[in-house]
């Protein structure tokens, strides 16, 4: 019995290991259309990182424009670039002084997004994402899913340049 029961424990263990990965990742956020929003890119990491690469693929009507490193990252002498690839926005966060990111969650970089008067919402995803460790081995983390809603102000009826004259939509009929 005793066997089992120390089976069971090393199996939970082992699967509580497997259950914790890296990951990059952007919490669902609101956006109005024609306005700007900035989020905190965050990175939970198991291993000690040295620097993390990721893509950034925006949906039709909303744009990237600006990364920046956070406070956390600054403290630990990263530096953060990107560019336009395909589709999408290149990150790359690294040290010039060989610092590190700690095992941790933490916001490590802040994203700024444009919305277009047209943007109704959709998707940001974050994939192909690449960390290096002290013995300058890739590590393969996970990335994301995240919701961009629309505010629910920006739900209800079109914009007054949009609308048609005399469309039942905005105008209620009177009477019998």
């Amino acid at each position: 019995m005793k066997h089992y029961i120390m089976l069971l424990l090393a199996l939970l263990v082992a699967l509580n290991a497997m259950g914790q990965r890296n990951k990059v990742f952007i919490a669902d956020f609101e956006v109005s259309p024609d306005s700007t929003v900035t989020v905190p890119v965050i990175l939970a990491n198991q291993d000690t990182t040295y620097g993390v690469q990721f893509n950034v693929y925006p949906p039709d009507g909303l744009k990237v424009k600006s990364v920046k490193t956070t406070p956390y990252s600054d403290k630990l002498g990263m530096d953060a670039t990107s560019s336009k690839r395909e589709g999408a926005r290149v990150v790359l966060l690294y040290s010039m002084s060989m610092k590190s990111y700690p095992p941790d969650s933490a916001a490590v970089a802040e994203v700024t997004f444009r919305a277009t008067p047209q943007f109704r919402g959709g998707n940001v995803v974050i994939k192909r994402v690449y960390g290096s460790r002290s013995d300058n081995s890739s590590l393969t983390m996970d990335g994301c899913t995240t919701q961009v809603t629309l505010p629910d102000s920006a739900l209800f009826g079109l914009p007054e340049e949009d609308s048609k004259e005399g469309s039942s939509f905005f105008t209620l009929p009177v009477g019998p």
